[in-house]
């Protein structure tokens, strides 16, 4: 599609965008493949939350509203196959309740491989990138030729600039090209073939230095356990994958679902990869509950201090006015001093001696504190006494000039 297409075109390309219940929005201009039937370009589909990224409830819309959607005579019985790399939001329970009833089996990557086991970084993103960057010069150099009054590229010059170059990269050529390279279809397996003929290459290496055993060595994952495995749990503050869908909610993730759950585990049948999933998924969803209580609690008690420091400060105030501002007359508690100072912006420790609470609200009322008084005096009296020899002196000096003379 011409990136200087028409506005009428351009809406009549657009479908109504629909607000989903978790407030993801669905809809997007329609693409520039002709349907055959119909004439008109095929419905697009464009998902956008706050994360900016899949969650849990987005992969869930897109497998039923995508996938399961262009397979009407799909069944348990007649699967269809899905491969999928090993990010949480792929092997979260609801979304493998749902292709376990529809009929979709979910196949994973090994973990850390999409470099070399996903046609989309192998083939197709190879070709998207350069398409796309020439794609917003173009854009930049037509806005500049026609005197726009941005020169810059914002949100709505985004599908413009994708469009041709997405249909380009990921058009069935292309995309039959991917699967091939990475031996899916035809199903070759010549990744794993590749990756083992790299592997005997370099044990043939190693044989020919003397005195390496060959037992030692192993190109798999040695000493430290994975933290993903499962049964084990961990806490770490950060955004969840699932954010807002309850796991992950509080800001924990405890055990993260991905693929590096199955690493050492072979082939799984699909009830035991579910139940591995929904164990992790029940400790995840329990570590995230946990502390969501712990953050409620300490927010409640934030409140009852807040509120509390709030009375002692407005009786400190009231003190203060009777003692003309003067924290020392005023005769004020620790805590009052606290409050005070909460109330004027500050966050005194509360282990500060009630001396220090008391200076640095002095200072914040503009008097000067007992200790600066002290110290100003004293620097009078050195100065008065270092002043007084220095006039007997003078004095002895005159004195013995008079005798002289």
């Amino acid at each position: 599609m011409d990136c200087t297409e028409s506005s009428k075109s351009k809406q009549e390309r657009i479908v109504k965008p629909e607000k989903e219940d978790d407030g993801e929005v669905l809809g997007a201009p329609r693409s520039t493949v002709i349907q055959e039937d119909t004439g008109r370009g095929m419905p697009a589909t464009f998902y956008a939350n706050k994360k900016g990224g899949m969650t849990h409830a987005l992969a869930l819309q897109y497998f039923k509203n995508n996938i399961a959607t262009m397979y009407p005579d799909m069944t348990p019985e007649n699967p269809i196959a899905v491969i999928c790399d090993g990010h949480g939001s792929h092997l979260s329970c609801q979304l493998l309740t749902f292709c376990r009833e529809v009929g979709i089996i979910i196949l994973l990557r090994p973990p850390h491989t999409t470099n070399i086991s996903q046609g989309e970084d192998v083939v197709n993103f190879g070709k998207f990138k350069p398409l796309f960057r020439t794609a917003k010069a173009h854009r930049l150099l037509e806005k500049l030729n026609t005197g726009s009054k941005t020169l810059f590229l914002d949100m709505g010059d985004l599908m413009p600039c994708t469009a041709a170059a997405w249909e380009a990269a990921f058009s069935k050529k292309e995309n039959t090209k991917a699967w091939a390279a990475i031996g899916v279809n035809p199903f070759t397996r010549c990744v794993y073939w590749e990756l083992r003929r790299k592997e005997e290459a370099a044990q043939a290496r190693v044989k020919k230095v003397e005195g390496v055993n060959l037992e030692v060595l192993t190109f798999g994952f040695k000493g430290k356990e994975p933290r993903n495995k499962a049964g084990e749990e961990e806490e770490e503050e950060g955004e969840g994958e699932g954010e807002g869908e309850g796991e992950g909610a509080g800001g924990t993730r405890g055990v993260r679902v991905t693929s590096a759950l199955f690493w050492d585990k072979g082939p799984m049948t699909s009830d035991a990869s579910f139940a591995a999933v929904e164990t992790v998924a029940k400790q995840k969803e329990q570590s995230a509950a946990e502390t969501l209580v712990r953050k409620r609690e300490a927010a409640e008690k934030e409140l009852q201090r807040s509120v509390k420091y709030a009375k002692l400060a407005e009786a400190a105030q009231q003190k203060l006015a009777q003692a003309g501002q003067d924290v020392k007359q005023a005769k004020l508690l620790k805590e009052e001093l606290v409050g005070v100072l909460r109330g004027m912006g500050e966050t005194p420790a509360s282990s500060a001696r009630k001396e220090v609470l008391e200076g640095a609200l002095q200072e914040l009322l503009g008097q000067p504190t007992p200790a600066a008084t002290a110290e100003e005096e004293a620097a009078a009296a050195t100065g008065a006494a270092a002043a007084e020899p220095a006039a007997v002196t003078t004095t002895a000096i005159a004195a013995t000039s008079s005798v002289a003379n």
